[in-house]
């Protein structure tokens, strides 16, 4: 199997048919919090860091970590849209209380100023974290990022149930970084994610780096409950192979998740190319079809991406056009996969391809039972139409605590 490079990156999505990539764990950052980033990762190769105490998301002390894209914004950019990337993230996080509210306004900010980002939020473990969970909400942002080490907090803390409700009823996707490596900390591992969901067993939640290194345990949940995904950030790479590597018969249950698993990537933040990672997972041998939902289809759901096929173009030198999935855009789309031969409702081929499993991260079963009406609104006060497949019921959610109104 020949070794890709970045520059096949974009030759491998095509050859499978794909637009390009829908990487859901990419970070971009204010330039002075990156720089705290980057000179934190120069430091793992002295041996200085990793204690695994709040605020320290590091490698195992003494393993170097070259930051592989240590450029400006805009360089940054341009590489994440060369290699493929339809939508681009901008998750942060906070590690003390206070924080999150500014880092959401930097994102809404990075949102409105670079056309393909991802508008994204975050939240901490504080009072008040309902109220700017679903101002974050209102204002567009459509994916979260949570780190419990680097938070030091339980996510299954009551503090946090109006922000889970906001998210759990806007169908919000949260990459959440739960497992215990690197490091483990305080609140780490399944037992605390397993309670959360127990209350709110429909949260949208992406275990960041598969849940290393409890990678089975993990698996477990994604299994058990309908809209638990899988990131792949680091898995099965060269790195995190030294470190954690994954378990006999892991591989198969990957493939038995074909629809939970999504591509991750920590760009620009990753000590190798990102062709590594693509690689990483090919090496798996897991088949084309298995590659396509992961590279694309199960990402792309999740961040109700609508592609225009027509205006699709050049990756390198154009950019797609994003916007929100309506009722008749959910109607006119019969599949996720990019088939030549669909047609749309009234049998005619439609001009244009869309390429998006749903409005939202939930599955077709599961909005059917989150509560959704013609015209109603969320608890981020948001209209919403009701999906094509039938009128929702409202889910009886044992533990989770409304939220009808802002303060």
């Amino acid at each position: 199997m020949t070794v890709l490079t970045d520059d096949d990156v974009p030759g491998y999505w095509r050859s499978l048919g794909l637009p390009g990539l829908a990487d859901i764990h990419v970070h971009f950052l204010p330039d002075r919090m990156l720089r705290k980033v980057w000179a934190f990762f120069d430091r793992l190769g002295e041996g200085t860091v990793g204690s695994g105490t709040a605020g320290d998301d590091s490698g195992p002390g003494g393993q170097p970590w070259p930051i592989h894209y240590r450029y400006d914004e805009q360089t940054r950019l341009a590489i994440a849209r060369r290699l493929g990337l339809v939508a681009i993230p901008a998750l942060a996080y906070p590690h003390k209380p206070g924080m999150a509210g500014w880092l959401n306004d930097w994102c809404a900010e990075f949102a409105a100023r670079i056309p393909d980002a991802v508008h994204c939020g975050t939240l901490y473990a504080e009072g008040g974290v309902g109220d700017y969970v679903r101002t974050a909400v209102r204002s567009g942002a459509r994916l979260f990022k949570v780190h419990v080490q680097v938070g030091g907090f339980d996510p299954s803390d009551p503090v946090l149930d109006p922000a889970w409700q906001v998210l759990q009823d806007n169908a919000i996707p949260v990459v959440i970084h739960c497992g215990s490596g690197p490091h483990p900390g305080a609140h780490t591992g399944p037992g605390p994610i397993r309670h959360l969901l127990e209350r709110f067993p429909l949260l949208t939640l992406v275990i960041a780096h598969g849940g290393t290194p409890e990678y089975l345990a993990f698996a477990d949940l994604a299994a058990a409950f309908e809209n638990v995904h899988l990131d792949t950030t680091m898995l099965a790479t060269e790195y995190l192979n030294t470190i954690a590597p994954l378990p006999a018969g892991y591989p198969e249950r990957l493939a038995g998740l074909q629809q939970k698993v999504v591509l991750g990537s920590d760009f620009p933040n990753i000590p190798y190319a990102y062709a590594h990672q693509i690689e990483a997972l090919r090496r798996l041998d897991l088949g084309d079809d298995w590659m396509r939902s992961v590279l694309w289809h199960n990402g792309a759901r999740l961040l109700g991406l609508l592609v225009d096929l027509d205006r699709l173009g050049s990756l390198d030198t154009a950019r797609l056009s994003l916007r929100p999935l309506t009722v008749d855009d959910a109607t006119e789309m019969v599949s996720v996969l990019a088939d030549p031969h669909c047609t749309n409702t009234s049998g005619a081929r439609p001009r244009t391809r869309r390429l998006c499993a749903g409005a939202t991260g939930h599955s077709p079963s599961a909005l059917r039972r989150t509560g959704r009406r013609t015209g109603s609104t969320g608890s981020c006060g948001t209209r919403r139409p009701a999906p094509p497949w039938g009128t929702p019921r409202r889910p009886s959610t044992a533990g989770a605590q409304p939220v009808s109104s802002p303060g």
